[in-house]
């Protein structure tokens, strides 16, 4: 499993991607369930079982056809929260397995609007604190694991995206980068 920041990018071999979300203090993520993967579980283990077994995940997607790495993260953090974020090629990133995650904190008290209500069913702000007790998809843990690997009065200084303003239009939020 590959973990890297800020590695130069090979677009071949990027098949999804989509954003790492912080908030202000650095101790929570924004995370979702999928749709799909508590349906599965439903079926399989039962409504009483599932929200043991569901996993919580960044905010990703499959690349369509013809888009780039940072279209497609911008598209899915839009659908998956309401939340319209621009890219560029000085969003830090991580890269795990096959995924782009760009890196960005914002306030927690940010108002999220899903669109994709059809394929995401749930999304919250977790502490790491209570991540460490929640099931997490790979690209997840593998995020906490790095995270953690910085001391505390280091985190602030990480070269992560903050926005100097925000306008709001249409039930969205854009973070100018």
């Amino acid at each position: 499993m590959k973990i890297s920041v800020n590695d130069t990018i090979n677009e071949i071999k990027i098949n999804r991607s989509g954003g790492i979300i912080l908030n202000e203090r650095y101790n929570a993520v924004l995370v979702v369930i999928n749709r799909e993967n508590r349906s599965f579980l439903q079926a399989k283990y039962g409504k009483n079982q599932c929200k043991l077994l569901e996993k919580w995940g960044p905010l990703k997607g499959h690349r369509k056809k013809n888009e780039t790495i940072q279209m497609c993260a911008m598209r899915e953090i839009e659908e998956e929260s309401g939340l319209k974020i621009q890219i560029n090629n000085l969003t830090p990133n991580l890269r795990v397995s096959d995924a782009v995650y760009y890196l960005f904190r914002i306030p927690d008290t940010v108002e999220l609007n899903p669109e994709d209500t059809k394929e995401i069913c749930d999304i919250q702000w977790k502490t790491f604190d209570e991540l460490l007790y929640l099931n997490k998809n790979r690209a997840l843990r593998c995020f906490i694991e790095y995270w953690s690997s910085f001391p505390e009065n280091l985190k602030p200084l990480l070269p992560i995206r903050y926005p100097n303003t925000y306008n709001l239009s249409k039930n969205y939020m854009y973070l100018d980068i």
